[in-house]
């Protein structure tokens, strides 16, 4: 029944693009239009010389701005970031989703702009917010590609195996996060990798509702990987919890897990080129770190396959066990590895 809901509300949304297609097709215009402004105004402070042919830049990108809307009616166009606003309301991936929500409102606000009044910065505003929005909105259609095929019912080839088991009643939109999460990380490992075909793409076996279960299949090394990554968490999660591994701020905290992840060493452990990678990797790392602890920083018992992870009360060795209400701001979670016993549900 899970796997349903989402898969029928992720193919709805793909299949309606047609009716905001007028609205796509004029982002994507201009959004190539900033990209040929943006260049040109990177070397400014290398080379001032260069103001006079930007501003030319600047107005004949105006002029063809103007050409584009009369090419694509103002009204089609509103009309069309109606469709728009319909299909993502009913997407159960509440990130991406308010990204684009965000980026569309904006849009409309500059386009707005941009007719009571062509001039250049109005235009360059239009041009931004159609270059974010067209990034946010093509961001959203490749998760909900990665995570509709991921549902899909289709027989699977032998392959590596990760089962995530969560004792916390999870809302779908908590559900739909942490499948983004593995789809998407799964989808940049993979290409990473330079993958092909099948192995390219995530499958879940099997999802259950109430304690939230789900057991992924796909490439081995990288299956692998998202394991070891989400048991390097787990390990930081004890570890914080020490003189040693305390962390006062947040970014000390992202600091603190990231090199907790330790990713571009796992990735040459597991046989995959790094070389000429490094900032793909400290961005993934940085972004896969925020989301592991958004995910699971706060459940009470998380299953990585054979190995649990429990939330406890920290004991402190000075006072012995007390009641929490004398310690002072004491941590909020501990976690701890423990057997996992033979509760596999498969």
């Amino acid at each position: 029944m899970l796997t349903s809901t989402f898969t029928e509300a992720l193919q709805r949304f793909l299949g309606t693009r047609q009716t905001y297609a007028p609205l796509t097709s004029f982002v994507t215009d201009l959004s190539q239009r900033y990209e040929r402004v943006l260049s040109p105004i990177s070397k400014l402070p290398e080379d001032s010389s260069k103001w006079q042919s930007i501003n030319s830049e600047m107005h004949q990108v105006m002029a063809e701005a103007g050409t584009a809307l009369r090419g694509n009616p103002s009204s089609a166009i509103f009309k069309a970031a109606e469709h728009l606003e319909e299909a993502v309301s009913l997407v159960p991936l509440p990130a991406p989703v308010e990204k684009v929500e965000e980026s569309l409102t904006a849009f409309k606000h500059s386009l707005d702009t941009f007719l009571e009044g062509q001039n250049a910065q109005a235009g360059f505003n239009l041009l931004l917010a159609a270059h974010t929005l067209g990034r946010r909105y093509d961001a959203l259609v490749e998760i909900a590609e990665s995570v509709s095929q991921a549902l899909e019912p289709e027989p699977l080839a032998e392959g590596g195996r990760l089962v995530i088991a969560i004792d916390d009643d999870l809302s779908l939109e908590e559900m739909a996060a942490f499948l983004t999460f593995f789809a998407t990380l799964y989808r940049r490992l993979a290409e990473i990798a330079e993958l092909q075909g099948g192995d390219r793409q995530l499958r879940a076996r099997r999802i259950e509702s109430g304690s939230w279960w789900m057991d992924l299949a796909g490439n081995p090394t990288v299956i692998g990987l998202l394991g070891t990554l989400v048991t390097a968490f787990f390990a930081w999660s004890y570890r914080r919890y020490t003189n040693e591994g305390r962390s006062k701020t947040l970014p000390e905290k992202m600091e603190s897990v990231q090199k907790a992840l330790g990713l571009r060493e796992k990735l040459k452990d597991a046989g995959f080129k790094v070389e000429h990678l490094d900032a793909t990797i400290q961005e993934l790392e940085h972004e896969v770190a925020r989301e592991l602890v958004d995910l699971f920083d706060s459940r009470r018992r998380v299953r990585v396959d054979n190995a649990v992870y429990t939330r406890i009360e920290p004991v402190w060795p000075e006072l012995g066990t007390v009641s929490r209400t004398l310690i002072s701001a004491p941590p909020k979670s501990l976690f701890l590895p423990s057997s996992g016993g033979n509760d596999d549900k498969g």
